[in-house]
């Protein structure tokens, strides 16, 4: 374990080795990219897993190629996608290998963009808004609220596609709705699917079975499960040095869970044997380091006080495809990668 009581790789009981992080190298090429210049947010791979994007406060959407079965990790920052309809951008996943779904907070719904074909990338391409869908459950464009001395922006925080669907977490009452996918670039008002018990839910995520919701609970250092049709929380995922969850993901196979900490240098790797999430867990199973040290504490130090404690940690993550690696963002830190190791 590092100072910080992270532990570089499994837990060890008896003969059960339990799900955990290795950190994968990984060699950036590509148009010159400065870390620290982006406030990152979220991340996903295209469903080749050839492209990701990284969705950036700044407005922008940052393309890479990349090459997962390569050792090191090889990414190539392609562009900075940009549009004027990408306001205060959190959420991003893909309809197709050509067609973004963005959740823009400050915009109050979700913008659809065709990504455009080129033979060479420039270093920003402008990209074309298909179609903006804001919903009952967002707010106004721009819309904000107070929660203690800080105001929170209403506006969609995330968007993940599953069976169909675009599931959202807002902060305008701490929903999660859920968005059926009505053709290429456009999806229905939404319907309420969570909303129990939750402060800030700044993801949300759906077991590969759609049986169970993960839900990254921000303000109250958790994050909570929700079994499919029910509105109640079943389960809750804590660990003591976890202070505000941001990213979540579950793996394959349905029994690990990875959240991230957006106020603190770990990566919490959760288990349920069987898959059955309707548990508490005081503890993570496996804790990764997430962010370098160096890189923390200089964002630490150039985030105003009063939000100084929300920033530094990781905050999107995603697996691909095949479910082996895992991929993180933060400001200071773009991209990392991570082999995820199953339990044994």
């Amino acid at each position: 374990m590092d100072k910080l009581g992270l532990e570089r790789g499994g837990s060890m009981n008896r003969q059960l080795v339990l799900p955990h992080l290795e950190p994968l190298e990984h060699c950036l090429s590509g148009h010159p990219l400065d870390g620290f210049e982006w406030r990152s947010e979220d991340l996903r791979f295209s469903p080749s897993g050839r492209l990701l994007a990284v969705a950036t406060t700044q407005r922008r959407i940052l393309l890479f190629g990349v090459e997962l079965a390569a050792r090191p990790v090889q990414a190539e920052f392609l562009t900075a996608l940009v549009s004027a309809d990408l306001v205060a951008p959190h959420g991003v996943d893909w309809i197709d290998e050509a067609a973004l779904v963005v959740a823009c907070r400050g915009g109050g719904g979700f913008a659809f963009f065709e990504i455009p074909r080129t033979n060479r990338w420039e270093p920003e391409t402008e990209i074309r808004t298909v179609s903006i869908v804001r919903s009952k459950w967002f707010g106004a464009p721009g819309e904000t609220r107070h929660l203690r001395a800080r105001p929170i922006i209403t506006g969609p925080g995330s968007a993940r596609i599953h069976d169909g669907c675009i599931y959202a977490g807002s902060n305008k009452s701490n929903t999660i709705t859920r968005h059926r996918i009505l053709e290429r670039f456009s999806c229905d008002d939404g319907e309420l699917i969570a909303q129990e018990d939750i402060e800030i839910p700044d993801s949300a995520a759906v077991s590969p079975d759609g049986a169970w919701l993960a839900v990254g609970d921000h303000d109250h250092h958790r994050v909570l499960i929700f079994r499919a049709g029910e509105a109640q929380p079943c389960g809750q995922l804590s660990d003591p040095r976890m202070r505000y969850p941001h990213g979540v993901a579950f793996d394959q196979s349905g029994m690990a869970l990875i959240s991230t900490d957006a106020g603190g240098r770990g990566l919490y790797v959760f288990h349920a044997p069987g898959g059955a999430w309707n548990l508490t867990r005081a503890a993570a199973a496996s804790c990764a380091e997430g962010v370098a040290e160096t890189v923390f504490d200089r964002v630490q130090s150039e985030t105003a006080e009063s939000f100084r404690a929300l920033e530094g940690g990781t905050k999107g993550i995603d697996l691909s495809r095949d479910g082996r690696v895992l991929a993180t963002t933060c400001r200071g830190q773009t991209l990392r990668f991570f082999a995820l190791h199953a339990a044994s």
